[in-house]
């Protein structure tokens, strides 16, 4: 199996100034905010001429890659009026904030205390923490990878999957296959026995592949005591990114420290909106009437609009702070 070090870094194509220009002017007002962010951030891989992958620099691609696909998806939102996207997106950008803020920790400590006037680490060293911690994003979003990898190559996983029965005994029961069509549309299920068998095995295969390339990575000395971390709480599934560094896995204790515990509420909102925990974001409720919230305008509510913008931009701008403080000054990253 190839070390990363083995793999090269190819970065999406940048649109030019002029492109971004054309397109910007071609938009609606309103709309105008969204590609003007995408090209700040495309704006940061001009001055990239890093070949080689390394743990830190694809954990900060996959963070500015996420933020990215975040604001391609606000234009569609918009277009169809949907609120539960942007709710979605706000929870989702909310989320990544947390993880961007525990990489840049040490530096905001260091700032913090040479403001208090209080003894402070060497600047150095809370610049190689950060490069450190993007280690341990790469290693906690593979750890991640590797439990989902896992997931599905389990035996009861797969049997349930692959079990040609319950569409078979439906096929042979007209009845129950009109049944299933009039509430499901057509029945398209394989129920071919080799074809299946052969399916699972690709699967299976292509799994562990993967998961084979992780547990390389996740052994690689400069990510390895990470990993070794995320083992010791492999009894559970989920494991939030900044408990690797403490015990201080409280969201709101971790918003207060950076004076953001106003938006524990956007937080919780969005987190209802996807658990479906709500009646509110869901009914209209009137003075003597009930009924359900169904968009069927462009419409949509600014205030989630500019919370997902808020949070991507945020994020874009640690990402460029790291890149140029820190990524770019090789003796950092030794």
């Amino acid at each position: 199996m190839s070390a990363l070090s083995d793999y090269n870094l190819v970065l999406p194509q940048i649109p030019s100034e002029e492109e971004w220009i054309e397109y910007i002017e071609s938009l609606e007002s309103r709309e105008r905010d969204i590609p003007t962010l995408r090209a700040k951030g495309y704006n940061l891989l001009t001055n990239f001429n890093e070949i080689t992958a390394t743990y830190e620099r694809v954990g900060w691609l996959s963070l500015w890659a996420k933020v990215m696909a975040a604001l391609e998806s606000i234009v569609p939102a918009l277009h169809s009026g949907s609120n539960l996207i942007l709710q979605s997106l706000s929870r989702a950008t909310f989320e990544w904030i947390q993880h961007q803020l525990a990489i840049t920790d040490p530096v905001h400590d260091l700032l913090e205390n040479k403001q208090a006037n209080r003894k402070v680490v060497m600047t150095d060293y809370a610049y190689r923490s950060v490069v450190d911690r993007l280690r341990a994003y790469m290693a906690w979003c593979l750890w991640s990878d590797r439990n989902y990898y896992r997931e599905l190559i389990d035996p009861g996983t797969q049997k349930n999957i692959w079990n040609p029965g319950p569409a078979r005994e439906i096929y042979r029961n007209t009845e129950k296959l009109q049944c299933y069509e009039r509430f499901y549309g057509p029945l398209d299920s394989e129920i071919d026995e080799n074809k299946l068998k052969q399916g699972r095995r690709n699967m299976e295969a292509l799994c562990r592949e993967k998961i084979r390339r992780i547990d390389d990575w996740l052994g690689d000395i400069k990510i390895q005591r990470w990993s070794k971390k995320l083992e010791e709480n492999n009894g559970s599934r989920t494991f939030p990114f900044f408990s690797l560094f403490g015990n201080d896995n409280k969201i709101t204790k971790r918003l207060k420290k950076y004076q953001l515990r106003f938006a524990y509420a956007s937080y919780s909102e969005g987190s209802m909106a996807l658990h479906g925990s709500t009646i509110e974001q869901s009914m209209f409720i009137g003075d003597s009437v009930i009924s359900p919230k169904i968009q069927v305008s462009d419409q949509v509510e600014e205030s989630l609009l500019e919370t997902v913008l808020f949070n991507c931009n945020h994020i874009l701008v640690a990402l460029a702070i790291i890149d140029q403080l820190i990524l770019k000054k090789p003796e950092l990253r030794k």
